[in-house]
């Protein structure tokens, strides 16, 4: 049966000129630094440098070989699920993080409890060759702090930290609990 099921696999194998799987990022860097931060995962951020007067073409062929070298870093067997990742055009964002470096472009977070904060682990250009083992080195070092959600939720009302959902709740009871 087994050689059965080879030999028909052989029939479904993908085309060359499949495409690599696409980036799986973010929209925005205060978004991927809470959901970072909920999963207790670290962000890998690509920061686009672009002329104001870089033309569409420039932004695209940009965009396309930085997330080319980011989605190396993805899917590295090293890697794989143990970020999240954002693509930024400048660095304004990222400017106050301890460790940031002006001449990166490939930043490691581990952001805070709440995905307000982040320490830079790792600042690297997307051009070195060795982006994906400095990376994964930053990985190893990232031990984020276990939480307890009621101990956590209840952390972040004493500091005033508050959050609006995506998603409206429309039924308050539900979360309370119906009384009756």
């Amino acid at each position: 049966m087994a050689s059965e099921l080879v030999r028909v696999s052989k029939n479904y194998e993908p085309s060359k000129a499949a495409k690599e799987p696409a980036l799986p990022t973010l929209p925005d860097l205060r978004l991927a630094l809470n959901v970072a931060a909920c999963d207790s995962l670290a962000l890998v951020v690509g920061v686009l440098r672009l002329d104001e007067d870089a033309s569409q073409r420039e932004r695209q062929d940009a965009d396309a070989a930085l997330r080319g070298r980011l989605a190396a870093l993805c899917f590295d067997e090293h890697a794989l699920g143990r970020a999240h990742y954002v693509i930024v055009e400048g660095d304004e964002g990222l400017r106050a993080f301890d460790g940031f470096d002006a001449k990166a472009d490939v930043f490691v977070l581990a952001p805070d409890a709440y995905g307000i904060e982040a320490k830079v682990l790792a600042a690297s250009l997307a051009t070195e060759k060795d982006l994906v083992v400095r990376a994964v080195e930053a990985l190893d070092s990232y031990a984020p702090e276990t939480k307890d959600a009621a101990a956590h939720l209840r952390a972040a009302r004493r500091a005033g930290i508050e959050w609006e959902t995506e998603i409206p709740i429309t039924d308050s009871k539900a979360r309370k609990g119906a009384k009756g």
